[in-house]
C-alpha cells in the first residue's frame, strides 16, 4: 500500500474520532495524526529523492520509479508556501507559548503535505479526479453516519424548547460549526454526482444527499444554511443565464 494512501488512511481514521479537534493537541491522541503526516511526508521525500537521484545518476533507480517527476503547486505558489511556513514557524518560536505553537506548526506542515500529495497523487496514478471525488463523497457520508450515531439528544435539550441548543450536534469534529462548515462543502459534491451519474448509483448519491443534509440539519449550524442558501442561489442564478428566454419563467418558479 502506498504511504500517502496509509497517510491519507490514518487522517480519515483520526477525523472520526468524537471530538478529534480537540483531540489534536491532547496526548496520547495527536501521535496519531502526526503518524499519518510522517506518512505523507516520507512519501514525498521518497518522490522528490528519486527525482534527483535520477538527475544525478540516470542509471540508477532510487526511491521511485525515476521517471516521474516531482510537481510542485504552480503558479508561484510554492513561494508562496515557502514564505507562510517560514513566517508561522518564526511566529511560533517567538509566541509566548512555543511549545504549543510548535504543535501547530506541525499542522500547517501537514496542509502542506497534503497539497504536494495532491499535485503528484491526483490525476498520476490510479487516483483520478473522479474516484477522488466519489471518494469524498463516500467520505462525507461515513461522517455523516459517525455524527448521527454519536449525537444524543436527550429529554432536557427538548424540554428547553431552544431549537438551536436542541439541534447543536458537534460530533465528531468537536464544534457544530465546524461540523455543519464541513457537511455544507460536501452537498454540492454529492449532488454533483447524483446529477452526473445514472442508473442505480443515482439513487445511491441522492440518498448520500439526503444522509449529508440531515446531519447538516441536525448541527445546528446557522452559518452551515447560511452557505447553503447562498450555494443555491448562486446555482439558481447560473442556471438562469443558460435557460432560453422563453422558459425562463419557469425556471422562475421552480
Amino acid at each position: 500500500m502506498p504511504l500517502w494512501l496509509v497517510g491519507g488512511l490514518v487522517l480519515l481514521v483520526f477525523s472520526w474520532l468524537p471530538l478529534s479537534y480537540y483531540r489534536m493537541v491532547g496526548w496520547a491522541w495527536i501521535v496519531l495524526w502526526q503518524i499519518g503526516a510522517v506518512a505523507l511526508l516520507v512519501a514525498l521525500w521518497r518522490q522528490l529523492r528519486g527525482v534527483r537521484s535520477a538527475i544525478a545518476d540516470p542509471n540508477q533507480l532510487v526511491g521511485l520509479d525515476s521517471k516521474t517527476p516531482f510537481y510542485g503547486l504552480g503558479y508561484g505558489l510554492d513561494w508562496v508556501a515557502l514564505g507562510l511556513g517560514i513566517t508561522v514557524l518564526v511566529s511560533a518560536l517567538v509566541s509566548s507559548f512555543p511549545r504549543v505553537a510548535l504543535w501547530n506548526v506541525s499542522l500547517v506542515v501537514t496542509y502542506g503535505a497534503v497539497l504536494y500529495v495532491y499535485c503528484n497523487v491526483v490525476n498520476r496514478t490510479w487516483l483520478t479526479r473522479l474516484r477522488l471525488w466519489w471518494g469524498l463523497v463516500v467520505v462525507a457520508a461515513g461522517t455523516a453516519v459517525v455524527s448521527l450515531s454519536l449525537w444524543r439528544p436527550d429529554a432536557a435539550m427538548w424540554a428547553s424548547e431552544n431549537f438551536l441548543t436542541a439541534l447543536r450536534n458537534h460530533q465528531p469534529l468537536g464544534h457544530h460549526n465546524f461540523v455543519g462548515g464541513y457537511f455544507v462543502l460536501m452537498v454540492p459534491l454529492a449532488v454533483a454526482a447524483a446529477i452526473a451519474i445514472q442508473g442505480w448509483m443515482r439513487r445511491v448519491w441522492i440518498a448520500t444527499t439526503g444522509l449529508l443534509l440531515a446531519a447538516l440539519y441536525v448541527s445546528g449550524s446557522r452559518g452551515a444554511v447560511v452557505g447553503l442558501v447562498v450555494w443555491l442561489g448562486a446555482t439558481w442564478l447560473s442556471r438562469l443565464k443558460r435557460v432560453k428566454p422563453a422558459h425562463r419563467w419557469r425556471w422562475g418558479l421552480a
